[in-house]
């Protein structure tokens, strides 16, 4: 009869040494490329959207925060599973933190798809 704790901590181990493997080959000093996925504190200029139109696409999202020549490196708009239609939030990355806060003071309260948006610097999800 094979020792399922041993094996247990057997698997644990391997799953930790590979998890921190993963992390220090995965890490990205060029945030310009936006199709690079960059995790937790690598994140530079996330903002959190909020109350947004059942009717805002990711291009009508995108070209509004990039109005003025900012750039932006990614964007999503979370998706409801059972229905297919949005949320209502959604997040978008900058290429710098400084373009962020600009996008983040020019486009809380104001109007997209005849809704006011809730716009704030993104947390990391507890």
């Amino acid at each position: 009869m094979p020792d399922f704790a041993f094996l247990g901590k057997l698997c644990l181990a391997w799953r930790r040494t590979s998890s921190a493997r993963i992390a220090s080959e995965s890490t990205v000093e060029d945030h310009s490329d936006p199709t690079l996925r960059l995790t937790g504190a690598q994140r530079r200029g996330r903002a959190g959207i909020e109350d947004l139109s059942y009717e805002t696409t990711e291009d009508s999202l995108r070209e509004a925060f990039s109005e003025g020549g900012a750039s932006v490196s990614d964007l999503h708009i979370l998706i409801d599973r059972e229905t297919g239609r949005s949320r209502g939030f959604g997040f978008v990355e900058m290429s710098t933190d400084e373009e962020a806060q600009a996008a983040i003071e020019s486009w809380d309260g104001r109007e997209l798809d005849n809704r006011s948006l809730k716009v704030n610097e993104a947390r990391e999800r507890r």
